[in-house]
């Protein structure tokens, strides 16, 4: 989930009748069977003026409850007087549950102010269960379960109450009043919602109630907005740093693909060297099939097989030695013949005088 996002977790609506009788959905499934996290103690008193509520102008509240393992979650609903069956004061409503707003372990808020249609049109659907007559509540079946729905055991979390009042038109989300009203108890239930678990604000000052718009409020409203927007911002980052970390992630990616090319290349050439010889080889090979062709027929080619080669560079060898004994008896006989030639001549005055060699001694 997001920092910013709205979730209905589920919703019920309430009513004194035979007692104090409820109905839920989603997380509110099992709501009759605990229906103390309804409880409105300020409706069933006799004096206060209470019972003066408007049913057209219902008080807004907002309750912190908490299920058997230790999770918090809000109710914001709206609660107006009514009679039970004997007659006597009490009340009925409704309300959606949605997540607590919170800074950690991560940063998560919804947006109150988009609730107000559901709200209303919750409440439209109870209040025709209302008989304006009796002031009795005719209990409506307005919520189904699926019976899937998980047993969670809801309890209001131990806490003071406190009592608010505003002139503002609680029902009509068009009103900028409104939705003032509705970011203070949200800012509220944010900053004291653990110490003051129950916040209820009316357009009528009852005796006990304290201005909506008082230095405490604006305080909470201030801290709660400062709240929410570094809660917005921070996935800004955290995407910022995610980008950063996928373009390093991209450069290693590149760096590697890069070797990988090379590698490729590397392969390529040594596959071409290695065509290129085993190319050469055939041509040997084909060479010297063809000599052997031409020395041996073939049945002289069979029997001597792979041993052809070896005759070849003996044959080659004993050609060569051949060689170099003519060139060697050419060489020896011109020398005799170098022996045997006239007596050398010199040159006197450009006639050539034989000369003699000289007598043997007796």
């Amino acid at each position: 989930m997001s920092a910013l996002e709205t979730v209905i977790l589920g919703q019920a609506v309430f009513g004194t009748t035979q007692g104090l009788t409820a109905q839920g959905d989603g997380v509110l499934a099992g709501a009759k069977n605990h229906v103390s996290i309804f409880e409105f103690e300020i409706f069933r008193r006799q004096g206060g003026g209470q019972h003066t509520i408007p049913i057209d102008q219902p008080a807004l509240f907002v309750r912190r409850v908490t299920n058997e393992a230790g999770h918090e979650i809000n109710l914001i609903g709206f609660v107006a007087p009514c009679r039970d069956y004997t007659g006597r004061r009490g009340f009925f409503g409704s309300c959606l549950a949605v997540r607590i707003d919170q800074t950690s372990p991560r940063a998560s808020f919804s947006d109150w102010v988009a609730l107000a249609d559901q709200l209303n049109q919750l409440y439209e659907e109870t209040i025709k269960f209302y008989d304006q007559a009796t002031e009795r509540l005719r209990w409506p079946n307005l919520l189904q379960t699926t019976g899937r729905e998980p047993p969670y055991q809801w309890e209001t979390l131990p806490g003071d109450s406190v009592l608010l009042f505003e002139d503002f038109q609680p029902r009509n989300s068009q009103e900028i009043a409104f939705s003032d009203i509705i970011q203070r108890l949200q800012a509220l239930a944010f900053m004291h919602g653990h110490t003051t678990t129950t916040i209820i604000a009316t357009t009528i000052n009852l005796p006990g109630s304290q201005r909506l718009r008082e230095d405490w409020a604006d305080q909470a409203l201030r801290a709660f907005s400062e709240a929410k927007k570094q809660a917005n911002t921070a996935p800004k980052a955290e995407a910022r740093a995610t980008r950063a970390q996928k373009g390093s992630a991209e450069q290693e990616i590149e760096s590697l693909w890069r070797e990988v090319n090379q590698l490729h290349d590397e392969l390529n050439m040594l596959k071409a060297h290695l065509k290129r010889d085993r190319q050469g080889y055939a041509m040997q090979s084909n060479f010297d099939k063809s000599l052997r062709n031409a020395l041996f027929d073939n049945d002289q080619r069979e029997s001597f097989g792979p041993q052809w080669l070896k005759i070849t560079i003996i044959g080659l060898a004993a050609l060569l030695t051949l060689i170099f004994s003519i060139l060697a008896i050419v060489w020896i006989s011109s020398g005799d013949r170098l022996l045997d030639a006239s007596p050398p001549t010199e040159i006197m005055n450009g006639d050539a005088a034989i000369i003699e060699p000289p007598a043997a001694e007796d």
